[in-house]
């Protein structure tokens, strides 16, 4: 059962409004002066109700004006808090101004289309009072961000009022408040560089508790959306500060799903600096509380986390976690079917072709992984086709072809030519505009090619040319010192069987 906590003066005094209150919450009553502003979810201070800006992340950004103190709209207070928008909203049916803004409010939870009228009353100043145009405009940008950035012109107002309330914000809280969802929106938009210069021109230190819990959030996913690889241990330092920090206030505040989110980025950013075991011990702890919570979605997405971590665990020289890894995203693939999770069915399949084939078994079994390997990939392809998922498609296409030339040879079919003619479609994908993807391929091709080169007999001139053009290719198109090796073997074994067969 939810637990909505209210910031009060004189609790005893408001104690009649849950009186017949049929809702499945309880009521935790703290005190103005001495609590935690980031527990709060509501402030009932003169005869009025304020919905706190809500920094746990469950509900919109959306910031409501206070409404004057009744029993319909205190239900209506908790109601929204709770994430019940339509019973918010009949709670306020003879208070339609109000109304609107609890519209606005669900609008954005459900990504549901706003009404005209509605939108142009909740985003004028005269519909908050004091410090109008701050909140005007803050909520004009959150609903373009949420409801309508899809276009460049629809980025272009969101980023313009997203401006105008930090020109207007009336203190440093409300300011880093909107800060907060500037800078995820300018993530979004592809800017985090930008909204990084933004967050660090502040000193947390300067900054009222609640300014530093949004400075420290929004930092941090900023932060994490600027990770790649080669990756900078400094830049990695800071992110697992940040991410120890966040944990902390999770801890502290009480926000168990918040801090098994958390969780699952630490595990994320570990497993990025191949420090496997801490990585699974962070997953498993956002697991447990995934599960205790019943939030099937967030539990089978850090399994799929898990298959991941195990899985690279087991290639880097630990091959018993194979089995771990395959058993971690059998377990996720219960919770995505083809039908309404398409994309992770088919990811998920897509990884199990991989360690079918990779897992090491007995001779005689191995058969038999070929076989679920292969159907692995092909369900995949269900989904992955080149004109949808491009990308995902030649990727399985040269995993596919990796794995035939690991299976024991076929009677009826020569693997090697079958993983040649999958390489082959993942290279009419993989253009020199992915040098990195296009050179692993062309190196994988000719692997297999000298399993099926011909021993003895003339040389095929025009083969050899090809071959010879696709080293070169390789040559130019990174400067990887491991792949650079490897293509000059071949160019070497290319040299020497043209000097054979000639």
């Amino acid at each position: 059962m939810k637990k909505i906590y209210i910031a009060t003066a004189s609790p005893e005094s408001l104690q009649s409004l849950l009186d017949d209150i049929d809702i499945e919450t309880t009521v935790e009553w703290l005190p103005l002066k001495d609590s935690h502003p980031l527990q709060w979810d509501l402030r009932i201070q003169d005869e009025r109700i304020a919905l706190v800006p809500d920094r746990k992340g469950m509900t919109p950004p959306y910031l409501m004006p206070p409404l004057d103190l009744s029993k319909a709209a205190f239900k209506s207070a908790l109601l929204l808090r709770m994430g019940d928008f339509a019973g918010a909203v009949e709670q306020l049916k003879d208070q339609k101004e109000a109304r609107m803004h609890v519209t606005a409010y669900g609008a954005i939870a459900m990504a549901m289309p706003l009404d005209p009228e509605t939108y142009a009353w909740v985003t004028q100043p005269a519909a908050y009072g004091e410090n109008g145009a701050y909140y005007a405009a803050h909520n004009a940008a959150v609903l373009q961000h949420y409801l309508g950035m899809e276009d460049a012109e629809g980025r272009e107002a969101a980023d313009a009022m997203f401006r105008r309330a930090l020109d207007n914000a009336p203190n440093p809280a409300l300011y880093v408040f909107t800060l907060r969802q500037y800078a995820a929106f300018l993530t979004e938009a592809g800017a985090p560089d930008q909204a990084e210069r933004l967050l660090r021109a502040l000193d947390p230190e300067e900054l009222t508790e609640p300014a530093r819990y949004d400075w420290q959030q929004a930092l941090l996913q900023v932060c994490m959306a600027q990770l790649a690889a080669p990756y900078d241990i400094s830049q990695i330092n800071e992110i697992k500060t940040l991410l120890r920090e966040s944990l902390e206030w999770e801890e502290q505040l009480g926000n168990v799903i918040r801090q098994a989110m958390v969780l699952a980025d630490a595990a994320h950013v570990a497993l990025l600096v191949n420090r496997y075991s801490e990585a699974l011990a962070y997953i498993n702890k956002a697991l447990k509380i995934f599960q205790a919570e019943g939030l099937d979605e967030f539990y089978a997405e850090a399994m799929r986390k898990k298959g991941e971590i195990l899985y690279s665990w087991a290639q880097s020289g630990q091959p018993q976690f194979y089995k771990s890894a395959l058993e971690s995203y059998q377990a996720a693939l219960k919770y995505y079917t083809k039908d309404e999770a398409p994309y992770a069915y088919a990811d998920i399949q897509h990884r199990l072709g991989i360690i079918y084939a990779e897992m090491p078994i007995e001779e005689k079994k191995r058969g038999i992984m070929a076989g679920l390997s292969m159907a692995a990939f092909h369900e995949a392809l269900e989904i992955f086709t080149p004109d949808r998922y491009p990308y995902e498609y030649a990727a399985v296409c040269t995993h596919m072809g990796n794995a035939l030339c690991r299976f024991p040879k076929g009677v009826h079919t020569d693997n090697y030519k079958k993983a040649i003619q999958y390489y082959e479609k993942a290279l009419d994908i993989r253009t020199p505009d992915m040098p990195m993807e296009r050179a692993l391929t062309l190196l994988n091709y000719l692997e297999a090619f000298w399993h099926i080169r011909p021993e003895n007999g003339g040389l095929d001139k025009q083969k050899w040319e090809d071959l010879r053009r696709k080293v070169e290719e390789i040559l130019h198109l990174v400067d990887d010192p491991h792949i650079t090796k490897e293509a000059r073997r071949h160019l070497r074994l290319l040299d020497e069987w043209c000097s054979i067969n000639s």
